[in-house]
């Protein structure tokens, strides 16, 4: 079932299960896709929203406890541990 979703770049992006699809805006058609349920660097468990900033997408991998940044073209840059307890993080 898709989760959040968030635009940018030309594209549209929207979680689906642990993964990120990256659509192009114009086309709508899959670019892009990472994930998978894990803990590992570009893997989620159970992201919950996205958002965009500066061509950067911001993940909030919710049973992970953390945000992962990853580049417009679903590129992991890097992750952040949440530095205080949300029940359920998401992104703003």
């Amino acid at each position: 079932m898709p989760g959040g979703m968030a635009s940018g770049e030309g594209r549209i992006y929207i979680v689906h299960g642990h993964r990120v699809l990256s659509f192009s805006a114009k086309s709508a058609m899959l670019v892009a896709s990472c994930g998978g349920r894990g803990r590992s660097d570009a893997f989620f468990n159970r992201p919950s929203d996205l958002e965009t900033h500066r061509g950067e997408l911001f993940v909030a991998d919710t049973h992970n406890d953390r945000v992962v940044v990853l580049s417009s073209s679903l590129t992991f840059l890097r992750r952040s541990r949440l530095l205080f307890e949300l029940p359920y993080p998401c992104a703003y």
